[in-house]
């Protein structure tokens, strides 16, 4: 834990002269500062807590010398924690002051009680004297009647004023619980912990970061540690302190460029850090603003002047069909892989992938849905992969893009076909009904090999849309762009992925994918080589009824009809209508030069 260095850094700048600082980090409870009473029934835990650690009911205590001459100006924090419900056999007392070091012989002083009969729990300052506890001031009803973790602080001033502090998420962020004066004088000579327990809780009490000594003066002003969108009318700031609610809630301490006006602020009912905002106009996803904060003071009223930070609004959306595509997929593991599936972002939207489901699927029916589990950010034109194993997926891969890596059960996908469905919120955003044929076929075997998707726009259920990744690449690309990544090129009417193609099955431009648009419906196609002469040497299609839109793929490896010798050719795709035997429109393209064989 890390709050005593908080205390640390007080110490440097101010005459504080602490008697007693704790954090176990040394891992011992037994020096610097040395504890004593039941100590086998204690040990510092892997975190650096001290833990009560028994195996019996008991009682059990350690205390120390708190080494202060007066009560007066001086604070006690800690923080703890107890993973159970509470009850009049199992509670805690830290006792602030005690009259003798011997914490279960009911001494003389003033102790906070955490636990007792009922369900009322709250953190209780009591005055006890001869045996007789008087209850001085209490924290909220209930607050810790279940397992909890909470910091706490008391400060007693020079006029006998006791004010108690909590922050219930078990920081430093104090808010006032409770004032009560009581001038008594009672000193004592030591400070320490007390359980009472049952067996089942023998090993369920932790403390940490103790601080006993004169009172920490906060000089410092708040820091603002971070700002961000909740939606796109909302900011939340986050401070390093709890913050003045009055500052903090008055909007003209904060400005917002591009112009943004606030029209509230609340300061968070819980988290006395954390302040909402609200804005009068609608943020744009993806824009970065710079946040302006002004006179907002913490809760000892120090101010601070000017300060700023950064925000991006990546707030997510809800998806579309075809927002979001299924990529790339690996079905076929080696032995000791796993399967996994890449999705990229196909939209101008940003998107939270916790709750969307990968399932898989056999004649429509989808089958075995694996909920994601993790919040991951999916920015436009960005890709995430989901995997049980991701590390042995990044160590597999060479190339693959750490930081895009989602981990997550999967559902069993069969190695020679299957269908992979991406869903959130039960609509089915894309779907791959996949086969091993899909693959290259003149591949040894596929195991271990991705199967990549083309054309993100392309249609995800066609074979020719899909392509073995790369051998040059290592058969992968988790996380990047895809090494068989075929955008279309703008040509009037007719686009193609590449103006050349090179079909000598090294896994880089072996494949032509050629888009069209004709101005009405009736339109038939044909698509032929030819060579530097002119002549014809293979023909891909002949007569064949078009779309309005659509496309076409030739692969220059497994289209036997176009083989031919090593050589340079041009392709031709024409686009016609027949009216009474004549041609009456036509369109042209001279798409691709490149090599066959």
């Amino acid at each position: 834990m890390n709050t005593f260095f908080t205390a640390v850094i007080f110490l440097i700048y101010c005459p504080i002269y602490a008697q007693v600082i704790d954090d176990f980090s040394d891992g011992n409870f037994s020096i610097n500062p040395a504890w004593e009473g039941t100590v086998n029934d204690y040990i510092v835990n892997n975190s650096s807590e001290l833990q009560l650690n028994n195996s019996v009911a008991a009682t059990s205590y350690l205390s120390l010398p708190h080494g202060l001459t007066s009560l007066e100006k001086k604070e006690w924090h800690l923080t703890t924690r107890q993973e159970f419900s509470l009850s009049g056999n199992n509670f805690a007392r830290i006792y602030l002051t005690a009259a003798a070091p011997d914490l279960a012989s009911d001494p003389d002083g003033m102790y906070l009680q955490l636990g007792e009969p009922g369900s009322a729990d709250a953190v209780r300052l009591y005055k006890s004297i001869s045996g007789v506890a008087v209850e001085l001031l209490s924290g909220a009803t209930g607050q810790i009647a279940s397992s909890f973790s909470i910091g706490i602080k008391v400060l007693r001033d020079s006029t006998g004023q006791w004010e108690l502090f909590i922050d219930d998420s078990g920081g430093t962020n104090y808010v006032t619980a409770g004032v009560v004066f009581d001038s008594s004088t009672l000193l004592g000579t030591h400070s320490g912990i007390f359980q009472q327990y049952t067996i089942s809780n023998a090993t369920k009490f932790y403390y940490d970061d103790i601080y006993i000594g004169d009172e920490i003066i906060d000089s410092i002003p708040p820091i603002v540690l971070s700002a961000e969108a909740h939606s796109l009318s909302t900011i939340d700031l986050l401070f390093n302190e709890g913050v003045d609610q009055v500052s903090a809630e008055n909007v003209s301490n904060y400005n917002v460029s591009p112009f943004l006006s606030i029209n509230n602020a609340v300061l968070d009912t819980v988290n006395p850090a954390l302040v909402h905002l609200s804005t009068a106009q609608p943020m744009t996803n993806g824009q970065t603003y710079q946040v302006s904060i002004a006179s907002i003071s913490d809760l000892a009223l120090n101010g601070e002047g000017t300060q700023s930070t950064q925000l991006t609004c990546m707030v997510p959306e809800i998806p579309l069909p075809k927002d979001v595509v299924i990529n790339e997929i690996l079905f076929n593991p080696i032995t000791g892989g796993s399967d996994w599936v890449e999705v990229y972002n196909n939209s101008d939207k940003f998107f939270d992938l916790y709750g969307w489901s990968l399932a898989n699927g056999k004649n429509d029916t989808i089958n075995d849905a694996q909920v994601i589990s993790s919040h991951f950010l999916l920015s436009p034109e960005c890709y995430a992969v989901v995997s049980e194993d991701t590390a042995h997926v990044l160590q597999q891969f060479h190339a693959a893009v750490e930081g895009r890596f989602l981990q997550s059960n999967l559902p069993s996908y069969n190695n020679d076909k299957g269908t992979v469905y991406l869903t959130s919120d039960g609509v089915v955003i894309d779907a791959v009904p996949y086969a091993d044929t899909w693959h290259f076929e003149l591949l040894n075997d596929d195991e271990g090999k991705s199967l990549e998707r083309m054309d993100p726009n392309g249609e995800s259920a066609h074979s020719n849309n899909w392509h073995t990744a790369a051998e040059a690449i290592g058969f992968g690309t988790p996380g990047g762009e895809n090494s068989q990544y075929r955008p279309a090129l703008d040509n009037g009417e007719f686009s193609y992925t590449s103006e050349t193609v090179s079909p000598d099955n090294d896994g880089f431009e072996d494949v032509l994918q050629v888009n069209y648009k004709m101005m009405a419906p009736g339109f038939v196609g044909r698509f032929a080589f030819y060579d530097d002469r002119g002549r014809k040497i293979a023909s891909v299609m002949e007569s064949e009824l078009l779309g309005v839109e659509g496309f076409f793929v030739w692969d220059g490896i497994t289209d036997s009809g176009t083989k031919a010798a090593i050589g340079t050719y041009v392709g031709v795709f024409e686009a016609f209508h027949i009216d009474g035997g004549h041609v009456v429109a036509r369109r042209k393209a001279f798409v691709v030069a490149g090599r066959l064989y």
